[in-house]
């Protein structure tokens, strides 16, 4: 174990990159036997990350790579964070000003960036980390804590919205690309996005299998509108117990919500990453990342629906930018994501 003192991790990124992250936080915390500080590019996963018991002080940066004579804020920043004199920074995204800052202090510099070639993102934090002398557990999963506060937030909401008494289902049927101010002018680009009417005729189908479930759609203020769209042609018995709350579901409700909830059905955006790590029974639909190595992980089962044609994955290759037909997940059908969803209801789901 290293020598004692203030320890510093750094990752910026997206929901679904820092659930994973979790999993370092908390082997981190572990090694040194004591909280960790964060710095964060801030958002949702921030919030989460910060609730962590293995999390002392949390920190987030704006602008991370700008030089510091554009970014007064990031000098304000790496001076504080240099005032707390840390013996080591772990680090898996750059932030140059503040590095400097950090170094012309004495702290221990880490670099953990991943692996080019590696089965998994977490098994790639659990090789750079064993490099540095850092023990992990055997399967690494992501360990966010299961906040009673949320649950609750989540079961307030659901009984105003006269669903409170049934299992609940959650569909989240968009993702970062649907975030987008044009992402309505621009739906070729929208590369993760399974067709509305294949949503629809989905939920039909899970209706029928659960006739006493409530559905919760789920999403982000962009995304209600089309999520109106599919639940105004739901059959009128499905409409009544099914919600849409885009617009009113922040990142610790949705948590509360993703804790208690019978399953989980979403296409590969941090969301499906959550629920998986909440424990939350999962199937994903992939289409051009490659699930073998971005496939969400947690304690209780998940399911991977891909349509498996020849193009795809195809994340950081020429292909990807010049797609404009999403025949991946196009490609996928209603029947495969509804076999997928009832063989992973056929497993026990992991207890808290």
């Amino acid at each position: 174990m290293f020598t004692r003192g203030l320890i510093l991790a750094v990752r910026c990124g997206a929901l679904g990159d820092l659930v994973q992250f979790s999993a370092v936080v908390a082997a981190l915390a572990d090694h040194h036997d004591q909280p960790i500080d964060l710095l964060t590019g801030g958002g949702a996963g921030a919030d989460l990350l910060a609730d962590m018991p293995e999390v002392g002080r949390a920190f987030t940066v704006r602008h991370r790579r700008r030089p510091a004579w554009l970014a007064p804020d990031l000098v304000d920043l790496g001076r504080t964070l240099a005032a707390r004199r840390y013996a080591h920074v772990y680090l898996v995204d750059r932030v140059p000003v503040v590095e400097d800052l950090l170094a012309s202090r004495g702290a221990r510099l880490h670099r953990l960036g991943l692996p080019e070639e590696v089965p998994h993102a977490l098994d790639g934090y659990a090789a750079v980390l064993g490099q540095h002398g850092i023990a992990v557990p055997a399967q690494v999963l992501p360990r966010l804590p299961r906040r009673e506060a949320d649950r609750h937030a989540a079961h307030a909401l659901l009984a105003a919205r006269n669903l409170g008494n049934r299992s609940v289902i959650v569909v989240q049927m968009g993702n970062s690309r649907s975030l987008h101010p044009f992402a309505a002018l621009r739906p070729e680009r929208n590369l993760k996005a399974w067709p509305e009417d294949a949503w629809l005729a989905c939920l039909r189908a899970l209706g029928e299998l659960h006739p006493e479930a409530a559905f919760v759609l789920a999403g982000a203020p962009a995304e209600w509108a089309a999520n109106e769209r599919v639940l105004r042609q739901m059959p009128a018995a499905l409409q009544a117990r099914t919600t849409n709350l885009a617009r009113d579901l922040p990142i610790r409700t949705l948590s509360g919500l993703l804790t208690d909830a019978f399953g989980c059905l979403s296409v590969d955006t941090g969301p499906a990453h959550l629920a998986a790590a909440l424990g939350c029974p999962l199937t994903v639909l992939f289409g051009p990342a490659d699930p073998a190595q971005m496939a969400p992980r947690g304690p209780s089962p998940v399911r991977v629906v891909a349509s498996g044609i020849g193009c795809s994955p195809c994340y950081g290759t020429a292909r990807r930018d010049a797609c404009r037909n999403n025949l991946c997940m196009g490609q996928i059908g209603v029947h495969q994501v509804i076999a997928a969803w009832q063989s992973l209801h056929h497993e026990p789901r992991a207890v808290a």
